[in-house]
Formats: structure tokens, C-alpha cells, sequence
């Protein structure tokens, strides 16, 4: 099929030999989807793994260990500049880190909390500061 798409779009348009490289070049494809967000999708779903996925999308062979290096020194700073590194229990998806935590929705479920009045002396809702806009 895909060879009939590059007939069908090319052909008379480059020469026989590019033609021929082109043919090659899908003969000697691993892969056939390239729907950048299927491949995403399937390396999130664990169907794939980091390398295929990468390589899938069109990087090259070790572009993946690159990649992994630099997801990892993303999360360090990014746990650092949260404060998760110091304790505390918070956990690290309600600092903005989910790939480090066993509960991702822990963000939501820690907003969730703050926001409720049950056990607190005042029904208001909380808010920073004066809680209204002046318009100033």
C-alpha cells in the first residue's frame, strides 16, 4: 500500500532511481504506522517499549537512553524545586512529580482536602490573602 501511495504521488515527478531508493527505504521499514500518537500512546500503555516507541517515531537507535537521561534530571528538578526531597509526607504527584508517585490523582485528592470545611472552625472557604479581587 504504501508503495502505491508513493506511485500514485510521485511517480513521473522523480527519477526511477529515487523511485527505487524510496521502495527500498519502506521494504526495509520496521514499522508502518506512523501515527505519532498511536506509538505514544502504546509506550504509555506499556505495549511497546522505549526503544521501539523512539525508534518508531523516527529517532535514532539510542536516542531513547538520551531521553530517559533527561526525563530522570527533569523529575530530580523538578521534585527539588517542590520541596519533595525534604520529608515532609507530601506526596510527590501533589508536588507535580506523578511519575514518582504510587497515587498520580494525589495533586487532586491533596486540593480536594485543603479546600474542605468538615473539621475546620469556619465554613468560608479558603483562600490566599484577602480571597477577592479589588480591582487595583
Amino acid at each position: 500500500m504504501s508503495k502505491g501511495i508513493v506511485q500514485a504521488l510521485l511517480g513521473g515527478k522523480v527519477s526511477v532511481d529515487d523511485l527505487a531508493a524510496i521502495n527500498e527505504e519502506i521494504d526495509n521499514a520496521h514499522y508502518t504506522n506512523g501515527d505519532p500518537q498511536t506509538i505514544i500512546l502504546a509506550a504509555q500503555a506499556g505495549l511497546v517499549g522505549e526503544k521501539t516507541g523512539s525508534v518508531a517515531l523516527g529517532f535514532d537507535d539510542d536516542e531513547y537512553l538520551a531521553a530517559r537521561t533527561d526525563h530522570a534530571e527533569r523529575l530530580k528538578l523538578i521534585a527539588e524545586s517542590q520541596g519533595t526531597n525534604g520529608g515532609g509526607g507530601s506526596d510527590p504527584a501533589a508536588r507535580g512529580v506523578p511519575d514518582l508517585s504510587a497515587d498520580p490523582n494525589a495533586g487532586a485528592e491533596e486540593k480536594a482536602a485543603s479546600r474542605n470545611t468538615d473539621l475546620k472552625g469556619t465554613t468560608a472557604p479558603p483562600v490566599r490573602g484577602n480571597g477577592h479581587f479589588t480591582g487595583e
